[in-house]
Order: structure tokens, then sequence, then C-alpha cells
């Protein structure tokens, strides 16, 4: 008697197309769990994450090639029990807007804003770190109102 393996649910999180070997991964685990017959949910970038200043998807050339090489990687491994889930309808879902978060007003504030265990405060700090180029910025200078 042969014990017929129960499909699954798996997510592969599989944004930045234009990291060649990591994308080329991530689709070969989203190929083997379909053909294991499992469900596979694919999360994608449509360009949110040029839209949030991410490194490796400044200037739209380089936003435009990931989402070529996004697209071919998706068609060649296209399958009825696949979906995609664009990485910015998830941020709509998940994330409450900006305007209904408390605004910390010093680094350790900042440090310790969250809400539903999302850490927006270190994760928007962390973003000024990197465009002033300064550890720990004048955050009275930075933000406005």
């Amino acid at each position: 008697m042969t014990t017929q393996k129960k499909s699954e649910n798996v997510v592969v999180f599989a944004p930045l197309a234009a990291l060649g070997h990591h994308y080329e991964t991530d689709l070969e685990i989203a190929q083997d769990h379909l053909a294991q017959g499992d469900n596979v949910i694919l999360i994608t970038c449509n360009g949110v994450l040029k839209k949030l200043a991410f490194e490796s998807c400044k200037g739209l050339a380089r936003c435009n090639a990931c989402n070529s090489r996004q697209k071919a990687g998706i068609n060649a491994i296209e399958a009825r029990n696949l979906s995609i889930i664009t990485l910015e309808s998830l941020i709509e879902k998940t994330t409450p807007p900006a305007r209904d978060l408390p605004l910390p007003v010093d680094n350790d504030g900042w440090m310790r804003a969250s809400h539903e265990n999302l850490d927006y405060g270190a994760a928007a700090l962390s973003t000024l770190v990197s465009n002033y180029r300064e550890p720990k910025p004048n955050l009275k200078n930075t933000v406005t109102n």
C-alpha cells in the first residue's frame, strides 16, 4: 500500500529577480514543490521595492530588467497550482496607513516604534542612517510634520 503525500501550501518569497542566482534558486524551490503536487504562492515585486528606494532596485532600467526576468521565470514554471502575489498588495493588506502610526521624536523612540510586531521605527531609522550616512541622525532637522 502506497501512502499518498498530502499537498502542502508553500510560500516562496522571490521579489528580487535581478539577483540571478538567488531568483533561480527561488524558482527551483517553487518548481520542486509544484512537481510534488504542492500549492505554491510566489511573492514577487511589481516595482514596490523601487518605490521604497531599495538599493538593488534604483533606477527605472534596473526595475524594468528585474520585472522582465521575473515574468520570464514565472512563465517557465507556470502551473495550475501556482499563485502569484505581489509584494505591493501584501504590504497594502498588512500595513496600516503611515498617518495612523505614532511619530517618535528621537532615535530611541524610533528604535522602539512598532505596530503588531512590525518594527517600522527601526526600518525608518535604518533608511535615514543610510540616506544621510550618519549613525545617529538629528531627527529634528530631518523629520518634518
